[in-house]
């Protein structure tokens, strides 16, 4: 009896285990990569007019990338961001090379950052990249000015097209992409950034994505 009770046990525990990874297959991964695209830059809008100044970041002063580090712990949510992470997503990019990295500033301090670069294996496409604001300025659409100013930026640089990788929880950013001309890009090329996520997860973000897409006109 002993032995079939623990025999019973122990299909249960594999039949949960077997279970939960099948949820978790099937469930959205957040971590499946989305791409936006724009055809055409010279659609996007004039830059307003706004309080504060904007200025390049200089990536050899320490002070710039303590600011970098500061603004981007408090937009991700994520205390652990380190230099290393400042170097691999900005200096040593596996897909991109940056071209300028911009702080927006309230008299001398930074409190909003955006760079503009474009894909390592297709050099006429420009891409936005890692926008950061501080969490006392949000609420002011600084985003919105921060993305613009990079679309300007790899315009008159000679950028006709522009694509944006995200995820779908960043939905407010995708928005402001969307306000701008963007719209989902369905396929990848060889030039996007590897997703690494199973295919189911990319079949229902896809289509998640191309919802999302929907409902924001429609509700506009």
């Amino acid at each position: 009896m002993l032995k079939i009770n623990i025999n019973y046990l122990t299909l249960n525990i594999m039949y949960y285990a077997l279970i939960k990874r099948i949820v978790n297959y099937f469930r959205i991964n957040k971590n499946s990569i989305i791409i936006l695209k724009c055809d055409n830059l010279g659609n996007v809008p004039e830059l307003p007019n706004i309080k504060y100044s904007i200025r390049s970041m200089n990536i050899n002063s320490q002070s710039d990338i303590d600011y970098w580090l500061e603004i981007m712990r408090v937009s991700f949510n994520r205390s652990n961001i380190s230099k290393k992470d400042f170097y691999d997503n900005v200096i040593q990019h596996p897909y991109y090379s940056v071209i300028e990295t911009f702080f927006l500033v309230d008299g001398v301090k930074p409190i909003a950052i955006v760079s503009a670069a474009y894909f390592k294996k297709n050099n006429k496409i420009g891409v936005t990249h890692y926008l950061g604001i501080s969490q006392e300025y949000k609420g002011q659409k600084l985003g919105k000015y921060m993305i613009l100013y990079a679309l300007h930026y790899l315009r008159k640089n000679g950028f006709n097209q522009c694509e944006a990788e995200s995820y779908l929880k960043y939905k407010e950013s995708l928005g402001i992409h969307f306000n701008f001309g963007f719209k989902p890009k369905t396929k990848f090329e060889n030039w996007n950034t590897f997703d690494n996520s199973n295919l189911i997860s990319k079949i229902l973000t896809k289509s998640e994505l191309l919802k999302f897409y929907k409902n924001f006109y429609k509700n506009k």
